[in-house]
């Protein structure tokens, strides 16, 4: 299976983060029909033609605006692009109204089909390319890249599709639309068309995974705006064969979003202010109350009575106002009652702000039972344990590895935004280790995940990819399968395979796990960091 190779890096996060603001603020206001089938209209021939000028149409603005006002009788090729690409808006936006949006390689070869309707020969249109191209920079007209053979095509796109599919609750949506958007230019699955269908295609697919608002915005329009710069990020410069194993979307990524927070000030600024009411608007106390739950993980009514100098009754209206605009939700039930965040600020609540060492332990201790949730990691030694730790949240040295593994056996606790555990277990199956401390490890393993009575957690089981499961590991699986232990594999160092590597030692690895989630990881390039970020928060 395609597996991207890209970092998350603080630009990259902030930008993400910025967007589901953005986002937020704009679900808060109320817009009257008109005005939003206003906005739609602009926003489709804005699309129509930064999309279309972006692949060279000459046509103005102002131009386009008149096209799609008067459909001309006699249509020029650069009208009828315009025109295609409008249609194709509408049809699109239709689509997910009725909420029948799905990506797959029939919906996007009709999107093709709609953009390319009079400018390609029939055999051309709605089908994959049975033909060789060639990409040429239109600075110097020599050739830039060369896309992949046309046996490959198929293969290629549905890589990628079943990718999108397997990950699409694992990976943030805008960081899965930007390795889609990508990925698709760089197979080039067709013979003409290829950029309007891919921005297309990403539109639907940023919708069918949550973020439905980008009908009334144009992303093409940031892209038009330095079409080189376009090119040079989204695009590769060689072979196909030479660059696919090691091409990184990291940069790509920070552009990709960086358009997209762009678009939303533009027409932010646009949009009347009217759409905000007394229902929606949020008031400081709320706020005080968010920004609560984001540090702490939750809130009670008790703490937030510490906050705010507001009456029990009135709190309780702050709580449900907040749960009917779809912020937080209520947990369990009387005295026991908490709110968390919900998920749609996933970024945010897996953004790790504050993480540090609290103690280490040998046994029974007060720590494992003080109510905070525990993610325990686990696997054998040298597989990258304390490497996975620090990459996940963000440090180098927080978590350390033992030059003599098995000197010090103790679980140590790691206390992360103040809300939960990392738990680091001593590394197992170290060859040169006396029976004595194998058995040691054994026993205070077996005491944590089998005898202690902790509650709220979950194991992250620690893989090398490139060695497969191991006996010791297989043994593990056996453990936390018959504790019914919640756990999730992490496949890591996939950094030193190659992409076809990684697809096979998934495979084999998964086979083992049998329904587990195993999630590809390099605690170097960080590849999977969201993906288990995700599965451990929530």
């Amino acid at each position: 299976m395609f597996t991207p190779i890209y970092t998350i890096t603080n630009k990259l996060l902030s930008n993400i983060t910025r967007i589901n603001t953005l986002v937020h603020e704009l679900n808060n206001k109320r817009f009257p029909k008109v005005v939003l089938l206003e906005f739609e209209k602009i926003a489709r021939a804005v699309s129509s033609f930064a999309s279309t000028s972006i692949e060279g149409n000459p046509l103005p603005l102002t131009e386009v605006k008149k096209i799609l006002k008067n459909r001309p009788a006699i249509i020029r090729d650069s009208e009828r692009e315009v025109l295609n690409y409008n249609q194709a808006l509408q049809e699109l936006n239709n689509t997910l109204k009725e909420k029948n949006a799905s990506l797959s390689l029939e919906h996007i070869a009709k999107i093709q089909k709609q953009v390319t309707d009079g400018l390609l020969p029939s055999v051309d249109c709605g089908a994959l390319r049975q033909k060789p191209v060639v990409v040429n920079d239109p600075r110097t007209g020599n050739i830039a890249y060369m896309p992949p053979d046309v046996e490959d095509v198929r293969p290629l796109m549905e890589s990628l599709l079943a990718y999108v599919n397997a990950n699409k609750d694992v990976v943030d949506p805008l960081i899965m639309a930007g390795i889609f958007h990508k990925q698709m230019v760089i197979i080039h699955p067709f013979m003409d068309g290829n950029g309007r269908t891919t921005r297309l295609a990403t539109k639907l697919l940023l919708a069918q995974m949550g973020l439905n608002t980008f009908n009334l915005f144009s992303f093409e329009n940031y892209y038009n705006q330095n079409v080189t710069k376009y090119f040079q990020t989204v695009g590769e410069y060689g072979n196909y064969y030479d660059l696919a194993d090691g091409i990184d979307f990291t940069r790509w990524l920070e552009y990709f979003t960086e358009g997209i927070i762009d678009e939303f000030l533009r027409v932010q600024k646009l949009l009347p202010d009217v759409g905000t009411s007394p229902e929606t608007k949020l008031q400081p106390y709320h706020e005080k109350m968010l920004d609560y739950i984001r540090k702490h993980g939750f809130i009670t009514d008790r703490d937030y009575a510490l906050l705010v100098d507001r009456a029990k009754a009135t709190r309780a209206l702050d709580f449900q106002k907040c749960i009917e605009l779809g912020l937080i939700e209520r947990k369990e039930n009387g005295r026991a009652t908490y709110y968390i965040l919900k998920e749609m600020k996933l970024i945010s609540r897996m953004n790790i702000t504050t993480a540090e060492f609290i103690k280490g332990i040998r046994g029974t201790d007060k720590i494992l039972y003080d109510g905070k949730p525990q993610i325990a990691f686990v696997g054998r030694s040298n597989v990258g344990k304390s490497s996975l730790i620090n990459s996940l949240v963000g440090r180098n040295n927080l978590a350390r590895s033992s030059s003599q593994p098995g000197k010090t056996i103790r679980l140590d606790f790691f206390l992360i935004n103040n809300s939960l555990y990392f738990v680091d277990l001593p590394g197992y199956g170290f060859a040169k280790m006396s029976q004595e401390k194998h058995e040691d490890i054994r026993k205070i393993m077996l005491w944590y995940l089998q005898y202690s009575e902790v509650k709220n957690r979950r194991v992250v089981l620690i893989i090398d990819a490139n060695v497969g499961v191991t006996e010791f590991d297989r043994e593990m699986i056996e453990l936390l399968t018959e504790q019914s232990i919640d756990f999730i594999v992490a496949a890591n160092k996939v950094d030193k395979l190659k992409m076809k590597q990684i697809e096979k030692q998934m495979k084999r690895i998964q086979l083992e796990c049998g329904s587990v989630s195993v999630i590809p990881y390099s605690a170097k390039t960080k590849e999977g960091r969201v993906a288990l970020l995700k599965k451990i928060f929530f």
